[in-house]
């Protein structure tokens, strides 16, 4: 199945728009510099490949206080891109920033820094996904962002498919820079506060820099705004639903006599509703909760970073060179307290007398909202030295990159425990049932032995060394023929380690009511090679012939071409064209984690299917099987995941062919205009096929749907049992892995437009829009 959507974005006088610099005159000498997408210096910045540069002027009139912030608002990011905010709540990599080229996923744009990687963040995103934090780059450190719209596997290797970001870091600064800014929003709240330093000194055989920027964002809760404050949104128009969580304080009764929920006698009526619209199955009603004020949109964040750089010159011909980059951040996340539901004893002080209730739907309020803490500290280290010997540059570096993030979990409930509890055979509490009609009666004790405060730790370190040559070679028609080539060494290492109380390698472990987690060890070595030509055949005529080859330890080689052409017919037009083959290899993550769990909502529609063909659509046991929607009740299901190795499915790399068509045009000396089409086809794409999916086709995946034995009534029709993993059961209803099944296309086409006013020696002024128009984006969603 594909799906499809229609997307335009534009920019309007992008990153201030109006910009005023002072025109001054100077003898230049042509300089070659290194551009984004090729390692090969030139002289001419446009050049075969569609490059869209965001200068230190640019960032410093943006008003952006992070270097997402500033991403973000350029048009060829698009969906997939996320932040802090929307990663606020329950999150497997909470507290973090990516973005996404052309709404292919982060997975598939490849971040650098300096030219060269940067380590990825320690936990993986939807248990997957490998992808650079943003929030660990201090935007003050940046001199200019370069973004390749192009695939440029065959320059980088893996995760270049959708394109590159090259963040440039300040170089060469000499004097004293300060600055500082405040700001506040219109309630008094999400107050922001950024500070930084810069100090340089050199000449012209020696420079070094130090930077520093600190950067601080209180929290804007869901609470204090009306349009997130309640998540009854049935009153805000048509098409507004009721998405108040059916576990709720006051809870409710399970199990009744023909299997009906019953709310406590102390829910509101305000919040008493039928279960079937909540979609609960069993009929009846349901205490709902409204748990939009215990989140925040926007979590309290601070982070403070540093910058270093050294430059010192070996005489003429060789230079040596040495950055650090050191970041701390630390971001508090809120969700509302834990939902669960529990088996109640027949002796229960709550139990309604002469009742047939077998259970309680409870959320634990007075435990306290879930919080998170998590702390991340990351580090970037690189020495190097670049020169010339026999008319080659030559570069050559060592790179060790780290992060390191902690999550500390507060308020959490022991599913076993809580259990005991209601039972009242709790250790130390024996006799002592755990009282959910008036909450007040629970001792603190009772309350503190149930709790649990996980910790989650996340590692991540990349070490690499490389070397890069490039000379020009032999006059051409056009020009001079170049060379550029290079090998490259790097070694993977990631962990994502949970409370050893949680893990499966603890015989005693206990289970976290309501929360996921995830378990990763995993490491690889990689040995790449390059060659790249930049062909010049005939006068304004340049082709760039690209390939590379990657040796991983883990799955196997993969090998890249790419094709560019660059053609002026005339001094003020350029017409340029591109293919390319990309690829991106499984993540560590996909290949090496362990059991790993989440709650996602499913509905059961094989179950219901059978429901509405054995009793009709309109029986009570039917509805309260299919649920208000007709297609199965939903609910949140125990899953379990497993990567490629535990899975013993193997995984091969994703694969991609690109292509693009696009002019610049200068049609005046003051209006200037560029337009590139795109397309990439992405192939052989890594998925775990959905839960529905998978229930829909069980017969495709032995063993990967749990059920209950089937009840009476569903005998009686064929009907298969409920699902395990539902409620209070620690029985995964659902295991998934990956598999390389899916594939997904897009094209559309880049314009910008820049236009220069000369205002003579007071200066000049100029303004440039950019748009990006996605003609289409076609996703499949399942093998």
């Amino acid at each position: 199945m594909f799906r499809r959507n229609h997307v335009s974005k534009a920019m309007l006088l992008a990153f201030g728009g109006l910009a005023l610099s002072i025109a001054t005159s100077a003898t230049a000498q042509t300089q070659r510099v290194e551009v984004t997408g090729s390692n090969i210096k030139r002289a001419d910045l446009e050049g075969p490949q569609p490059v869209f540069s965001i200068k230190r002027e640019d960032i410093e009139r943006s008003g952006a206080a992070t270097l997402n912030d500033l991403l973000s608002g350029t048009p060829v990011i698009s969906g997939g891109t996320f932040n802090e905010n929307t990663q606020s709540g329950n999150s497997f990599a909470p507290g973090t920033a990516a973005i996404s080229l052309r709404g292919l996923g982060s997975q598939t744009t490849l971040i650098l820094l300096n030219g060269r990687r940067i380590a990825n963040y320690g936990f993986a995103q939807n248990l997957n996904e490998g992808f650079v934090d943003l929030n660990s780059i201090p935007l003050n450190a940046v001199e200019r962002i370069d973004i390749l719209k192009d695939g440029a596997s065959a320059v980088y290797g893996s995760d270049a498919i959708a394109g590159v970001v090259n963040v440039i870091l300040r170089k060469d600064f000499t004097g004293v820079e300060v600055g500082t800014s405040f700001s506040t929003t219109t309630r008094g709240d999400g107050e922001e506060t950024r500070a930084s330093a810069t100090l340089g000194t050199g000449n012209d055989r020696f420079n070094v820099m130090l930077m520093v920027d600190y950067y601080n964002r209180e929290k804007i809760n869901a609470g204090n705004r009306g349009f997130s404050k309640n998540a009854d949104k049935r009153g805000d128009g048509p098409g507004g639903r009721d998405v108040r969580s059916p576990t709720g304080n006051p809870g409710y009764f399970r199990g009744g006599t023909g299997n009906v929920n019953t709310p406590f006698s102390t829910c509101a009526a305000n919040s008493i509703v039928s279960a079937a619209s909540l979609g609960v199955g069993g009929g009846g009603n349901v205490c709902a909760y409204n748990f939009a004020p215990d989140n925040d949109l926007s979590p309290s964040t601070e982070r403070i970073g540093g910058f270093g750089q050294l430059r010192f010159k070996l005489g003429k011909d060789v230079e040596l060179f040495a950055e650090a980059l050191l970041n701390s951040n630390s971001t508090s996340n809120s969700a509302a307290p834990t939902p669960a539901a529990f088996n109640i004893p027949a002796n229960h002080p709550d139990k309604p007398n002469g009742t047939t209730f077998t259970g309680v739907a409870y959320r634990t309020v007075e435990a306290g909202l879930r919080l998170s803490t998590i702390d991340t500290d990351s580090s970037r280290f690189v020495v190097g030295a670049r020169g010339t010997l026999a008319g080659f540059d030559l570069e050559a570096a060592a790179m060790q990159a780290k992060s390191k993030t902690v999550n500390i979990g507060q308020n959490y409930i022991i599913q076993e425990r809580a259990q005991e509890a209601f039972n009242g055979t709790l250790a130390g509490f024996a006799g002592q049932f755990y009282r959910v009609i008036d909450p007040s009666l629970n001792s603190p004790a009772m309350l503190a032995a149930i709790k649990i405060d996980p910790k989650r730790v996340g590692d991540s370190e990349l070490n690499a060394v490389d070397l890069k040559l490039s000379r020009e070679l032999f006059q051409m028609g056009g020009g001079m023929a170049a060379v550029a080539a290079g090998i490259e060494s790097r070694k993977e290492e990631v962990s994502d380690t949970p409370d050893f109380r949680t893990s499966l390698l603890n015989p005693n472990r206990v289970t976290v009511a309501g929360s996921g987690g995830t378990a990763v060890v995993g490491s690889r070595k990689l040995n790449s090679a390059f060659a790249e030509f930049s062909l010049p055949v005939f006068k304004g005529f340049e082709a760039q012939v690209a390939l590379r080859t990657d040796d991983y330890s883990d799955f196997g080689r993969a090998n890249t071409p790419k094709l560019a052409m660059s053609f002026k017919p005339m001094k003020n037009l350029l017409l340029r064209a591109g293919m390319a083959k990309g690829f991106r290899a499984p993540s560590l993550a996909e290949l090496y984690l362990g059991v790993s769990t989440s709650f996602p909502t499913v509905q059961d529609t094989p179950r219901c299917r059978a429901y509405q063909t054995g009793y009709g659509a309109n029986d009570p046991r039917t509805v309260a099987v299919c649920g208000p929607g007709g297609n199965g009740a939903s609910a949140q299901v125990r899953t379990e995941f497993q990567g490629s190795i535990a899975s013993g499915i193997p995984l091969s790399p994703e694969k991609s062919e690109s292509s693009s068509l696009g002019m610049v045009f200068d049609v005046t000396d003051n209006l200037s205009m560029s337009a590139d089409v795109y397309y990439i086809d992405h192939k052989n794409r890594i998925l775990s096929p959905t839960a529905a999916f998978i229930l829909a086709n069980a017969n495709l995946f032995p063993g990967a749907i749990v059920r209950n034995d089937p009840a009476g009534d569903d005998i009686a029709i064929g009907a298969p049992g409920s699902l395990r993993g539902v409620g209070g059961d620690l029985v995964a209803g659902v295991k998934r892995t990956f598999f390389n099944a899916s594939r997904q296309r897009t094209h559309g086409i880049d314009a910008d437009a820049t236009y220069r006013w000369n205002l003579g020696d007071r200066g000049r002024i100029s303004a440039k829009t950019a748009f990006t128009y996605i003609g289409g984006l076609k996703r499949q969603l399942n093998p």
